[in-house]
């Protein structure tokens, strides 16, 4: 092996290891543990693991794996791969950057997202690699003991093996005073998945017995909240946008706040006017008018939708058409078209057509 070869050798290897620190994005300052390995065959992976850093901003914790290069120049880069735990809402980040051997740091810029910027992390120390517990819960259930684990990874990440014993032992205690978990297994599959989204915060950073609580708190109201309506008779386009306008209530409120989101749109599609056909119209009007009205569709649900789409049809009626753009040159064209795009995504076809008038008239052309 060259020279060069085994100092590129020596340069992954050294970046093997635990780094811990800070990267900053659109959360704010969060805390970051990457652990870097290197397989038999020389590769580098690494595990991307982010959780509130003190006195930061609350989120849930997350991580997920990726694969590491490492240039000959000290140059280092990590591309995510595969989610290990994904909080609702958040996307992996890749990280840019350089191994500082003299300070033992890694620092560069995070990318792979709008308002992200940069990372700082230092080797963390044999010492509180891999701390020893203190409190003793082989006794609890994989479930509790996970759970302890997680509530507990950003104390021992950050503050050493100390406050994590104390971090275990504290968790331990609360769990012994707690009753067993709940039992919901009568519940539908739509249901307990709302319920485990809606308590994830308790279980990955408060704990169990906090966790039992949440579950205990949303059974408890579940149990006095209207049943969900059968939504067969839907159209496969309502039920999706009813499913969207509802979904915050479902990942984020729990299930009892999910069947009163379902009800009221529901009843609302009831009172409100039915889709129209939109059949005859051209294909450009037709994507026009469902552009416009997607925030309506996802957000507001599909009585808002239908109304949109009939509000967009009157206004249509009373419209003298797309104007004629034949005799336009290509650039021309494509010129007017970009100007009008605002109106044919989010105004609706009848705005779109009066932009394109508009900007025939500019032109000279009536």
């Amino acid at each position: 092996m060259t020279a060069q070869g085994r100092s590129e050798v020596r340069w992954r290897k050294s970046l093997s290891g635990i780094w811990v620190g800070k990267y900053n994005c659109a959360q704010g300052a969060s805390g970051l543990t990457l652990t870097i390995a290197e397989s038999a065959g020389g590769e580098l992976s690494g595990v991307f693991d982010f959780y509130p850093a003190p006195g930061g901003n609350r989120f849930p914790e997350g991580s997920y794996s990726g694969a590491v290069t490492a240039g000959p120049d000290g140059t280092f880069e990590f591309k995510p791969q595969r989610w290990i735990s994904q909080p609702p809402g958040f996307i992996a980040v890749a990280l840019s950057g350089r191994y500082e051997v003299d300070t033992q740091q890694l620092r560069g810029n995070v990318t792979g997202a709008i308002g992200c910027t940069s990372f700082d992390l230092s080797r963390q120390s044999s010492q509180t690699r891999s701390p020893s517990v203190a409190a003793d819960f082989s006794g609890s259930s994989a479930s509790v003991r996970d759970t302890i684990e997680s509530a507990c990874s950003s104390t021992r990440l950050v503050q050493g093996s100390a406050a994590y014993n104390r971090c275990i032992s504290t968790q331990d205690a609360s769990v012994t005073k707690d009753p067993s978990a709940p039992n919901y297994s009568g519940l539908s599959d739509t249901d307990k998945a709302s319920l485990e989204s809606a308590c994830s915060y308790a279980r990955t950073i408060q704990g169990p017995a906090a966790y039992h609580q949440c579950i205990n708190t949303h059974l408890a109201e579940l149990a006095n909240s209207p049943s969900v309506p059968d939504l067969s008779g839907l159209s496969y386009s309502d039920k999706t946008s009813l499913e969207s306008a509802c979904s915050y209530a479902r990942t984020i409120q729990g299930p009892a706040a999910y069947h009163r989101c379902i009800k009221t749109q529901f009843a609302d599609l009831a009172k409100g006017p039915s889709v129209p056909d939109i059949s005859g119209l051209s294909y450009s009007d037709r994507n026009s008018l469902e552009s416009a009205c997607s925030y309506a569709k996802t957000i507001q649900g599909p009585s808002a939708y239908h109304q949109c789409i009939t509000n967009q049809l009157a206004e249509l009626t009373k419209d003298s058409g797309v104007p004629d753009l034949s005799s336009l040159r290509p650039s021309d064209k494509a010129s007017l078209e970009s100007a009008c795009s605002y109106s044919k995504t989010v105004q609706g076809p009848a705005a779109y057509h009066r932009c394109l008038r508009s900007q025939l008239a500019a032109l000279g052309i009536h």
